[in-house]
């Protein structure tokens, strides 16, 4: 009877063991897997963006050879929100396009949807009340590295994205040494101003050597800091 109630006993303390090993797994799995979830996301994020820049690209390219369009009458007018949340209509639009053929967010010209990446951005980016908010796009004109000319390329901006983001979207490209951007640009909706401004990559142009897209340098500090998304629209 007594050993019977020994054995009892140790198969109770093999269960507690058991017990303690199983709750002590499930935790840092649990700890684990949210930081292997986390950068999951953001890998899954960065090829969401990689994607729809590619079919702005093939948007494009439709409407350059199946429409017939010089890039110059293209518009990659759309809507948005500048930082201090006042809703903008038509942001970016180019005024040499005036029928909806020639507008690459729409039904009629490109097809595509209007550019929305509001769940990817950092949203206390610290902007000007008038800049446009974080995850929506801009247009600005630079020389892009290995382009093929020194003329002022046309670049698309998606601002104010998430670090992480940023950092997933480099690593898929294998872009290790982050280009340096200086100088500042105009409005690259605005045609005439198309080779007017300063802005250039000034150090590590290599990183980019073939490549149409990189996110940027960190902007900011702690919880507002973020980066920007540049993608080479037309090359000039």
């Amino acid at each position: 009877m007594h050993r019977q109630s020994g054995n009892v006993l140790f198969l109770i303390l093999i269960a507690v063991a058991l017990f303690a090993a199983l709750s002590y797994a499930v935790t840092s799995s649990s700890r684990s897997g949210g930081s292997s979830t986390s950068k999951e996301k953001a890998t899954a994020s960065a090829s969401v963006i990689l994607s729809w820049l590619a079919s702005v690209d093939a948007a494009v390219m439709r409407l350059h050879l199946s429409k017939d369009l010089a890039y110059e009458d293209i518009t990659f007018g759309a809507n948005a929100k500048w930082y201090d949340g006042t809703s903008v209509s038509n942001s970016y639009h180019n005024a040499r396009c005036t029928t909806n053929n020639c507008r690459v967010f729409h039904p009629d010209g490109g097809g595509l949807p209007q550019p929305n990446f509001v769940s990817y951005a950092v949203t206390n980016a610290g902007l000007g009340p008038t800049n446009t908010a974080p995850g929506y796009i801009g247009l600005h004109t630079m020389p892009w590295p290995d382009a093929g000319t020194s003329a002022r390329d046309v670049v698309m901006i998606i601002i104010g994205i998430q670090p992480n983001i940023c950092d997933a979207l480099n690593q898929k490209l294998d872009i290790i040494h982050i280009p340096t951007l200086t100088g500042s640009s105009p409005n690259g909706n605005d045609i005439s101003a198309w080779d007017s401004g300063t802005r250039a990559v000034s150090s590590n142009p290599d990183s980019i050597s073939g490549k149409h897209t990189f996110a940027s340098e960190k902007i900011g500090s702690g919880d507002s800091t973020y980066c920007n998304v540049m993608h080479l629209l037309i090359i000039r």
